[in-house]
């Protein structure tokens, strides 16, 4: 008596695939969704700026955006901070940082600066928004994309999670 056909499948390959699960969806509205999304980029928005505090030397007496500003005052970065905030760039990317050549780096210093001084006048450096934006453009430049930083923020996240 032989075996019928699945039995022997099964039997065949031990370590079969189960079938795939289906997709999850996402378990809030889309309101709550925005609002935790808002409540997380307010967090990396909070830890970007002591960064940038940390890097930035130059504190400008009078402040531009008093809402924003520590003890009314905020900071500048200079060119030079700018290239230093990226000299450890390969450990993080050791795959990408070749592209953050110093012509990019000063590429994007003086556009971001360029902005900023047609709106404020202050062109002795970069201020925290000027700063981000800066950093923003270069994420394309180097090819980390937002999506490629959600993926990896998703994965890291579903990583550490207890099952």
């Amino acid at each position: 008596a032989e075996a019928p056909p699945s039995a022997a499948a099964g039997a065949a390959a031990p370590e079969a695939a189960s079938p795939p699960r289906p997709r999850q969806r996402c378990a809030c509205s889309p309101s709550d969704a925005l609002l935790e999304t808002a409540v997380a980029m307010r967090e990396q928005d909070q830890a970007l700026r002591s960064l940038f505090n940390k890097a930035a030397g130059t504190t400008l007496a009078v402040a531009v955006d008093t809402a924003s500003s520590e003890a009314g005052q905020d900071r500048l970065m200079t060119r030079a901070e700018f290239h230093a905030f990226f000299a450890d760039l390969h450990l993080a990317e050791p795959t990408r940082y070749k592209k953050a050549t110093a012509e990019v780096l000063d590429m994007r210093y003086d556009e971001a600066l360029r902005i900023q001084a047609d709106c404020t006048k202050i062109d002795s450096g970069l201020l925290f928004w000027s700063f981000k934006a800066a950093l923003n453009n270069i994420t394309g430049d180097i090819r980390l994309g937002w999506s490629a930083v959600v993926r990896c923020t998703v994965q890291v996240s579903a990583g550490s999670e207890s099952p």
